[in-house]
């Protein structure tokens, strides 16, 4: 930092999360949570208090003080004093769900109903069909992140971004949620339910596609099960994907896996423990899994460049 001087220089809206800490959200519109004292240190910065007056103040590290403004300054709510403004909001009116999980029933009822009534054809008979149905699930997953989409712009003040990331090591697709950390609790569980419920609209409308052309069955069931098996990964909570999210909602618990690690590190039982736990054991199972299936298939791939070798030296 070039001065110690911060009077008057910060710019962000703040606002209570359910577990009484506290939510940031600097121009940057990268929403970040805190705690109280921290706040009150950043308080004390912008009424023109020093790093070590900061520092002294509330017995932390002046690293810690300086790491504090590093984030701030690298989120823009740095700024000159004329453009300065910190603002309080108070949370926002939460909604009901009601209506949102009938229809939610409604949807899930409909696929238990294809299943006993018109599904038949549970294999594909060919390659080339598993590649056509595997294009087609790969392109719902589209209309997954359109429904976060939908209702995220709804809600978000900053403009709500699409971006491109890895969940663990696969690529994906996906919208940006973290601004959903200071809406109310219902709010967050629709938007963070949005994908899945659009994914139930489309199986619905490949269900109706059947029930208006029979012959289209064959391939529609098969496309389901692949729904199925995407959406049970997805709804899984010890993966950072929608079931992570919305079990951090149900329970009103932010940053719910450093939350359960300290639990964990603190050698507390209860559930956030177990929950720590099983994450851990999820992680290492699946990365075994992964390099289990990596090293089989470089066997394989090995093996017929060996018996390719064979036949060209015949």
């Amino acid at each position: 930092m070039k001065t110690e001087d911060y009077k008057s220089r910060f710019s962000f809206f703040w606002g209570y999360l359910d577990d009484g800490s506290i939510w940031v959200q600097p121009p940057s519109n990268n929403v970040f949570n805190i705690d109280y004292n921290t706040l009150c240190a950043v308080f004390d910065l912008n009424g023109g208090l020093s790093i070590a007056t900061v520092s002294k103040k509330y017995s932390a590290p002046e690293e810690e003080v300086a790491a504090v403004l590093e984030r701030f300054q690298r989120e823009g709510a740095l700024t000159e004093p004329k453009h300065a403004r910190i603002s309080f909001e108070s949370q926002e009116e939460d909604i009901s769900l009601t209506g949102y999980l009938l229809l939610f029933l409604l949807l899930i009822y409909i696929h238990l109903e294809y299943f006993s009534s018109y599904a038949a054809t549970f294999f594909l008979s060919n390659g080339w069909e598993v590649a056509a149905i595997t294009l087609v699930a790969i392109g719902v997953i589209f209309f997954h992140e359109i429904g976060h989409y939908f209702f995220a712009r709804k809600y978000f003040k900053g403009k709500t971004k699409i971006a491109f990331g890895f969940s663990f090591i696969f690529p994906v697709v996906y919208v940006d949620t973290h601004e959903a950390w200071r809406l109310p609790r219902n709010k967050r569980l629709l938007i963070n339910s949005s994908g899945l419920f659009t994914d139930c609209v489309v199986n619905v409308c490949a269900i109706a596609l059947v029930i208006n052309h029979p012959s289209l069955e064959r391939f529609i069931t098969p496309l389901l099960l692949t729904q199925f098996t995407r959406l049970s990964l997805i709804l899984n909570p010890l993966f950072p994907t929608d079931g992570y999210w919305i079990l951090a909602d149900l329970t009103k618990t932010v940053n719910l896996s450093d939350t359960a690690f300290q639990h964990l590190k603190n050698l507390r039982p209860n559930i956030y423990s177990l929950y720590s736990v099983l994450t851990l054991m999820f992680s290492i199972l699946s990365t075994i899994g992964l390099l289990w299936y990596v090293s089989n298939l470089f066997l394989k791939l090995m093996g017929k460049i060996g018996f390719l070798h064979t036949l060209v030296r015949f």
